[in-house]
């Protein structure tokens, strides 16, 4: 990692190299790690769609009084510039993005601006990461000892209801994650209702993956099976594994009728425009299955209207809504401080 870019980075989070006090302007630091057939060269396409998120989110706070930072984390994702070659190279990009994982820079570099924002004190301070495809494993990995880490030490000691909490990140977002299940089994595990989550307790973690993404979806699994992985948590990834799906992501004429005990995560519905420029709403709903209200850790499911394959991340339309949903969360985690 070059020394030079880490420090900038870290500048910028912090509001400058001579930036003290209450003399600084808040901060709004978006990380993202991209996936599979990508990398940081400046005509990759998921650094130009990524420095267009960042744009719309720097005209939505336009008027919030913070700055916004745009961090791309990139990877060797793309290893051959041959078109027909690049589909050949997925285990090839696993293999590359755990050794990413292993090396814990992603880790260290999340650390560091967790750190930033704690010495900063700036209640307005709000840090997302968002990882796509292979990107969202590195990132997941990175995110998930801490997040555990710190959900152990809220609990209540028996049954009862937990402190609130979060991890380095205010919100970690995984879109069309390619891991295993299986490295989603410690969270599933505290799906306990023998203990409650604080009415307090805001969204740290959304996952969504869409039903056609094919690449997660039967790709990966042959993958794991050719390799000895025979269990269903080990080839299924975690967007297409049933049991741990906790909300879906809909098209809905109007708002669903009203859970019981739900939490405005659990029931989340924003209208956007499609590329007609019809209106369309957007719900993120919790599922029958999902008995524990107010779980921080959602894992949602939709189609490819809305996420359309494995690259489909950046439609206009799913873009307004994810947008809607982290200012929400940075709003309702502000409120709780």
């Amino acid at each position: 990692m070059d020394r030079c870019q880490w420090t900038d980075v870290l500048l910028e989070i912090g509001g400058g190299a001579t930036a003290t006090g209450s003399a600084h302007r808040s901060k709004f630091v978006v990380f993202y790690v991209h996936g599979w057939k990508h990398n940081s060269a400046p005509a990759d396409s998921d650094l130009q769609n990524f420095t267009a998120l960042v744009a719309k989110l720097t005209d939505a706070k336009k008027n919030s009084g913070q700055d916004v930072v745009g961090v791309f984390i990139g990877w060797p994702g793309a290893s051959s510039p041959v078109p027909g070659l690049k589909n050949l190279t997925f285990w090839d990009r696993k293999n590359a993005a755990d050794r990413a994982i292993a090396v814990s820079n992603v880790t260290k570099l999340l650390g560091a601006a967790a750190n930033i924002k704690r010495r900063r004190s700036d209640p307005k301070d709000f840090i997302t990461a968002i990882g796509h495809s292979f990107g969202a494993r590195i990132l997941f990995s990175s995110v998930a000892p801490v997040l555990l880490h710190n959900q152990s030490m809220a609990h209540p000691g028996g049954h009862g209801v937990y402190d609130a909490f979060y991890g380095a990140a205010n919100l970690t977002i995984l879109l069309n994650p390619a891991f295993e299940a299986s490295r989603f089994s410690a969270f599933n595990s505290n799906r306990r209702i023998q203990e409650q989550y604080n009415r307090a307790q805001e969204p740290t973690l959304l996952t969504i993956s869409t039903l056609n993404d094919y690449p997660t979806r039967f790709a990966f699994s042959a993958g794991q099976l050719l390799t000895g992985r025979w269990s269903e948590r080990e080839r299924t990834t975690l967007g297409n594994y049933g049991d741990y799906v906790t909300h879906t992501l809909r098209k809905t004429a109007s708002a669903p009728q009203q859970l019981a005990d739900a939490r405005w995560f659990d029931q989340f519905c924003e209208k956007t425009k499609n590329e007609r420029g019809n209106e369309e709403t957007l719900c993120l709903t919790r599922t029958a299955q999902e008995a524990q209200p107010g779980n921080p850790f959602l894992v949602a499911r939709t189609d490819g209207t809305i996420l359309n394959g494995h690259n489909g991340i950046w439609k206009d339309t799913f873009q307004t809504w994810l947008i809607k949903f982290i200012e929400a969360t940075e709003l309702a985690q502000r409120q709780q401080k």
